[in-house]
């Protein structure tokens, strides 16, 4: 872990502030609040073994302004500050090379301080920590702040027994957190990560540099894309409930098999940073599935996003499909309640892709395990189930993950607080 320190001395009024080679992004002339410093908070970084080589800290006072924004490097990890007598959040973020992410400036609005990866750029390490600290008058104290790795690192990707007829191999993960906040939450927004794999010749392929992501947001799905000439076969495994934590290490270490006999087995392993999360499986096409693409296709496809919307069938001669909602809810316990919610619920737009819509309905049955199966799933849930019209019943689809794949579990009759609400509605396109 890597170690900041924090020392407060008495304060002479009007003293130079020493940065060394270190920069602060706005000097202390334009900060009026600052006037009446009464000590001066004094921030040494101390990287250890590892070492940051490229920091940002940010003190914000008691009203949530960021007052001083310092950049610092691991030859240069001294700054001061002048601070008026007050309490005051210090947070501070490290890594190899923080310009690769969008980060937020000393003006940026609170509820838009993220960090995330800037566009085209590959994403590094990313490190994390905060302190509160008490300024009052003639105190010296000195404070040390931990940093918390916020990302996880896929180190090693290698398949083996890979037919000679496959000509690239991909491998994503998905749902990640796509955005960190200064405060060192995540955000909701998702993101998909793509390994390429090389041939390493007699049937090896191995991926070329390490990946960096933010973690799994819950389970995440592991999907194996192999490009047979022509065709892309999909091979996708749910993880166990725990998902991708940050701060772990992961190996991943597959075998292609042609039969139909050997079972998808993946075991993760929680461990600390140095050590390693190992997935290790065989697959065959007996466990093909759709993956999704993450992008809309210019007419409906099974599997795919039509306008955001995932495509759950296609009557190719009406020029009709039918949609699933892009997101789900629960704690629907009445068909009252359940009914005046579906009405309510926003239809896609009319458009050049959708030329007119019908009205949300629940899905039957044979529709549930069109979406509900798929483990790929925009915005997806790992458990219950989802409400269905199974003729004029309403039931819970009820699934569940059983080695590494989604599974229908029955159906199940009346409404529970726990059964989740995805309607879906037929188009014209």
């Amino acid at each position: 872990m890597k170690k900041i320190n924090f020392v407060l001395m008495p304060a002479i009024c009007g003293m130079m502030m020493g940065f060394g080679s270190c920069s602060e992004q706005v000097m202390n002339n334009d900060m009026p609040a600052e006037e009446s410093a009464t000590g001066l908070l004094r921030i040494q970084t101390r990287a250890g073994e590892e070492g940051v080589d490229d920091g940002r800290l940010y003190i914000l006072n008691e009203e949530g302004n960021c007052i001083h924004l310092f950049t610092l490097d691991a030859a240069n990890p001294l700054v001061s500050a002048n601070l008026a007598q007050g309490t005051y959040d210090v947070y501070a973020l490290g890594g190899d090379d923080l310009d690769v992410f969008s980060l937020p400036g000393k003006e940026t609005e609170a509820d838009k301080r993220f960090i995330a990866l800037t566009q085209n750029q590959v994403m590094g390490d990313m490190q994390w920590g905060h302190q509160t600290v008490e300024i009052v008058n003639g105190e010296s104290k000195s404070l040390e702040l931990s940093l918390e790795r916020k990302v996880f690192l896929i180190e090693e990707v290698k398949i083996s027994e890979v037919p000679e007829e496959v000509t690239a191999i991909e491998v994503s993960m998905m749902p990640m957190h796509s955005r960190l906040k200064l405060d060192g939450e995540y955000t909701a927004d998702l993101r998909k990560v793509i390994v390429n794999l090389k041939s390493q010749g007699e049937g090896t392929w191995k991926s070329t540099g390490a990946v960096y992501s933010f973690p799994s947001i819950g389970r995440a799905v592991v999907t194996i894309s192999m490009t047979f000439g022509e065709e892309v076969k999909h091979y996708s495994y749910v993880t166990e409930s725990t998902g991708i934590p940050a701060n772990v290490k992961v190996h991943i270490d597959a075998t292609y098999s042609r039969t139909w006999e050997n079972k998808l087995d993946i075991s993760l392993k929680c461990a600390d940073w140095g050590e390693q999360k190992d997935i290790q499986f065989t697959f065959d096409n007996g466990y093909e599935g759709t993956m999704y693409q993450g992008s809309s296709t210019e007419e409906p496809t099974v599997g795919q996003t039509y306008g955001g919307y995932y495509v759950v069938s296609v009557d190719e001669a009406n020029r009709k499909a039918v949609l699933v909602r892009k997101s789900q809810d629960q704690n629907w316990t009445t068909e009252e309640a359940l009914t005046n919610k579906i009405a309510e619920i926003t239809k896609p737009a009319v458009s050049e892709k959708v030329l007119s819509t019908g009205n949300w309905r629940l899905p039957t049955p044979a529709e549930c395990a069109i979406f509900a199966l798929d483990p790929t799933l925009p915005n997806r849930i790992f458990d219950h189930g989802y409400y269905c019209q199974d003729g004029n019943a309403i039931k819970s689809y009820d699934i569940d993950v059983v080695d590494g794949k989604i599974v229908n579990t029955g159906l199940t009759e009346g409404l529970s607080a726990d059964t989740w609400l995805r309607p879906v509605i037929e188009i014209t396109y």
